[in-house]
């Protein structure tokens, strides 16, 4: 197997160094594709000088840009973003991808036994079980309903957003798979994705600059939740209740 794993980094990247370095030793190569303007037509440079930073350690080995079509909605530049970073792949030799968020954490030690396993049984898909975090690090819901696309075995055909995946997952990143295939999916004893999808230092920019950000205004308590979030306090969009937990890989937020 050679593994590359593929950040999408616009902003949130202040996670992105720790996020890294659980799974840096058990990839061969680290790609950032980055924005400097957002999908609604913000500037911020924060995403690329923490990926050239990083790069100049060693944990990012490949850096592309990508510039938006701000002529088309949002989540069409991620899907379109998303694909480019797929192909990169397939021109740079690798057999297997994982697509990767800044605010994505793996345990290395899961991580190492999970990749020996995709490898061992040469499964083509797999997905993992995701536990989100709400506010800070130790504000958790537990697990989410949703899961993510884990390594998957790459082609020249691979192409991503199949509405037909077999698990609950982002539809920019689920994977176009051959008929019959089976999408192999963790328990969570075995591999748990940890989200810090709303921790940051700055939760506006990341909703000004979400592809749900019509959603979160208008249809949704998500910041009021944000602003009352406390041990015990119920966050009506994920039905779940806030737990207090550890902060597993120290982020100190």
């Amino acid at each position: 197997m050679k593994l590359v794993a593929i950040y999408n980094v616009f902003d949130g990247e202040e996670f992105l160094e720790a996020s890294i370095e659980q799974i840096r030793s058990h990839c061969d190569s680290i790609i950032a594709v980055v924005q400097r303007i957002s999908n609604f037509g913000y500037q911020y440079e924060g995403g690329l000088q923490a990926c050239l930073l990083l790069q100049s350690k060693g944990l990012i080995d490949t850096i592309a840009e990508y510039k938006p079509d701000l002529s088309v909605p949002a989540i069409q530049n991620e899907l379109t973003k998303r694909q480019l970073s797929v192909d990169l792949s397939k021109q740079s030799g690798f057999t297997h991808f994982l697509l990767i968020d800044c605010d994505e954490f793996y345990r290395s030690d899961q991580f190492a036994r999970c990749k020996q396993a995709v490898e061992e049984n040469g499964w083509i898909a797999t997905a993992s079980p995701i536990q989100s975090y709400f506010k800070t690090p130790t504000l958790t819901i537990g697990l989410d309903c949703y899961f993510v696309p884990f390594i998957h075995k790459l082609s020249p055909d691979t192409r991503l957003h199949n509405e037909h995946y077999p698990y609950k997952v982002d539809p920019t990143r689920s994977v176009r798979l051959p008929e019959g295939t089976t999408v192999f999916g963790f328990l969570p004893d075995d591999l748990t994705m940890h989200h810090y999808t709303w921790v940051r230092k700055d939760i506006f920019r990341k909703v000004n600059n979400s592809s749900c950000r019509d959603y979160i205004f208008n249809h949704s308590s998500l910041l009021q939740d944000y602003q009352n979030a406390t041990v015990g306090y119920h966050v009506s969009h994920f039905r779940k209740t806030l737990m207090l937990c550890d902060d597993h890989f120290g982020l100190n937020m």
